[in-house]
């Protein structure tokens, strides 16, 4: 191959390149996903410590916490060279806190953080005195990525300068997120009335709506029916 051939497929290779998000992103969006659905085993298992339970019965559910995962993480496409970096890391180490509160909340009450129980902080006065006896060893990988990460973007200043916005992608993240969320709404909500799988509607159980809409989707709903 000669020296302007070399250049040619190198140029083109950049140009593919730069039309997929850059890795940090794509990295800190699987161990996301990882960690939700580890958080929804979790919390769905008859012992409430540290057991994971997760099985094939709820592919629709990990396929919603998936979607809703997915548009979470598209928020930081729309941010370009290092401040790409920087939102990321941030959208990752909110979703580890969300997680870890939630889980420590849930093996102190069996339940779930709303805005309506933060709204009421005396609420949550006891639990400040229990809460390093509902940790456990194991719940440090919920965290363990982001300090790793933030070490990496302290050592490498200047990486990421190169970082484009993509919008594409991000429009067509939330279009095919949103569309598979409404059709599974609109199927098992509203034809269904619910019958074989709920998906926006509350549980009697925390756990059974957990379990439907993923950690991020059920912040979500809560936050639509509080406002």
């Amino acid at each position: 191959m000669s020296v302007l051939q070399y250049k040619s497929v190198k140029r083109n290779l950049r140009i593919i390149f730069d039309l997929i998000p850059d890795p940090f992103w794509w990295g800190s969006f699987i161990i996301g996903y990882i960690k939700v659905i580890a958080f929804m085993g979790l919390t769905t298992s008859w012992n409430n410590s540290w057991e994971f339970y997760f099985i094939n019965n709820y592919a629709l559910s990990s396929t919603l916490a998936f979607c809703f995962t997915l548009l979470f993480f598209s928020i930081p496409l729309l941010f370009k060279g290092r401040s790409r970096l920087r939102v990321t890391w941030a959208f990752g180490a909110l979703l580890a806190f969300l997680l870890l509160a939630d889980l420590v909340y849930y093996r102190g009450y069996g339940d779930f953080l709303t805005f309506h129980l933060v709204a009421q902080l005396a609420n949550l006065e006891d639990l400040g005195s229990s809460i390093l006896s509902l940790l456990y060893l194991p719940d440090v990988l919920f965290v363990i990525d982001c300090i790793l990460a933030l070490l990496l973007l302290v050592l490498k200043r200047e990486s990421g300068k190169e970082i484009r916005r993509q919008i594409p992608w991000f429009l067509l993240i939330w279009v095919l997120a949103t569309g598979f969320i409404y059709s599974a709404h609109y199927r098992y909500d509203r034809v269904e009335n619910g019958q074989n799988h709920i998906v926006f509607r509350i549980c009697w159980a925390p756990t059974d709506s957990m379990r439907n809409l993923s950690p991020i989707g059920y912040h979500f709903y809560d936050g639509y029916v509080y406002f």
